[in-house]
């Protein structure tokens, strides 16, 4: 038997319609509402595809459902940093529903961008995109995007989305502790602080005012000894009382990234220079 001719497929907009609203209906009952934070790039390398200065500084609240039935999927792997387990998801969100979230610079989702799963409170890098993702072509569209994720691991991407959860994840990227004089104020947690002299920034990790020091990361330049830096939000103010020698690393905390120089040191004593010799 024919196919019905009566019924036109891929050119009735009502029927296209009619799928796209059964779709977004599924994931709106049974998703869960998770967060869509878009990468941002400001120093993007074009000859190494690669930027400094990646930050997540914007979310999205958009459902999801996830398609992994049976738990987390992901290999084990053994590699030069002993086991790594893989975690990841595959999240599925309607395609209506993205573009009426209306995320800048995004036509449909990119790889490198992150969701925040609050189901168990972890984030979740895109890898890769399938645009023909569940409901495949039915009635002529795409109804849905199939995202295939797996658990973020922070490095020096900045995360200020104003989500505590998300902004605290990258707890353990390398901070820095400064001696302080001259106190004014308390500064808070996250926030910018900026140096009056040298005028670079850094994001504060915690601040110890009995102590007299700061913990920052992200930090954009070398402090100098007696910068007053001054919180964006707290107002709060002090004064640098030691200088950090990052070339020297002759004050702590900074001792155990002293490494290039004995590398460079032991190397000279390792490899032979001779000119007889063949390998040198």
């Amino acid at each position: 038997m024919k196919a019905n001719p009566h019924f036109i497929h891929f050119k009735y907009h009502d029927e296209q319609e009619l799928v796209q609203d059964i779709h977004d209906e599924v994931i709106q009952i049974l998703g869960i509402n998770c967060s869509y934070i878009p990468k941002e790039h400001f120093d993007y390398d074009l000859i190494m595809g690669e930027d400094s200065d990646q930050r997540f500084s914007k979310s999205y609240l958009i459902e999801m459902i996830i398609e992994n039935n049976e738990g987390y999927m992901g290999n084990s792997l053994l590699g030069k940093f002993g086991l790594q387990i893989e975690e990841q998801l595959t999240f599925v969100m309607s395609s209506r529903r993205f573009d009426e979230t209306h995320v800048p610079d995004r036509k449909r989702p990119h790889e490198g961008d992150l969701v925040f799963y609050p189901v168990d409170q972890r984030i979740y890098q895109i890898t890769f995109v399938d645009y023909q993702g569940p409901g495949f072509l039915q009635a002529g569209i795409f109804p849905n995007y199939r995202l295939n994720c797996e658990l973020y691991v922070p490095s020096e991407e900045q995360l200020q989305t104003n989500i505590r959860e998300v902004d605290q994840s990258n707890i353990e990227v390398y901070a820095l502790e400064l001696p302080l004089t001259n106190i004014t104020g308390k500064f808070i947690t996250h926030e910018k602080i900026k140096a009056s002299t040298s005028g670079y920034e850094a994001n504060v990790k915690k601040f110890w005012p009995r102590k007299k020091k700061i913990e920052i990361q992200h930090v954009t330049g070398l402090f100098e000894k007696g910068d007053v830096i001054t919180g964006e939000q707290s107002k709060a103010t002090a004064t640098v009382d030691q200088i950090i020698d990052y070339l020297q690393n002759e004050t702590e905390p900074v001792k155990r990234l002293k490494t290039n120089s004995t590398f460079r040191n032991e190397g000279d004593v390792l490899i032979d220079w001779d000119s007889n010799n063949p390998l040198g």
